[in-house]
């Protein structure tokens, strides 16, 4: 379950009033926990709520209409495809087994050349395991660095 935060701003000159989530169009499997209906929001008021999306491992698009007492809008959710993934804990011997069986299905390898100055590992591999959301493997090469997720 994907948490998605929406913020709810009212440009307009008057109370807009039962802001609801409406039909939800949603492929196979996918569901959605929809925020509670906001009674009305003032003009130039502003309000955040929070929805679950459980995209079910997929990156198809979530679809539902965002609603008022007199209107209803066409939103489209894609999760970026780093909060599909979760990093796992595993040895450098099991990394090794399991890329062997996947050689080339899912591995993207890559060279940072870095001024010295530029350069200190252990942030570069921590922002690349943040970004891309995976776990780091142990490696008993030096300036080999694996991830797994």
């Amino acid at each position: 379950m994907v948490s998605v935060q929406i913020t709810l701003n009212n440009t307009t000159d008057q109370k807009i009033e039962n802001i609801h989530v409406g039909e939800k169009k949603l492929p196979m499997g996918m569901q959605m926990h929809v925020f509670n209906p906001i009674e009305s929001l003032e003009p130039a008021g502003s309000i955040t709520v929070s929805m679950g999306i459980d995209f079910c491992d997929s990156t198809q698009t979530a679809n539902f209409q965002l609603c008022t007492k007199d209107d209803c809008f066409s939103v489209s959710i894609q999760p970026p495809v780093g909060e599909l993934l979760l990093p796992v804990a595993m040895s450098e011997k099991d990394f090794k087994k399991e890329q062997g069986m996947l050689s080339g299905m899912n591995e993207t390898s890559t060279t940072i050349i870095a001024a010295p100055q530029n350069f200190a590992p252990s942030v570069i591999l921590q922002k690349v395991a943040n970004v891309a959301n995976v776990g780091a493997v142990p490696s008993g090469q030096d300036n080999v660095h694996r991830y797994v997720h």
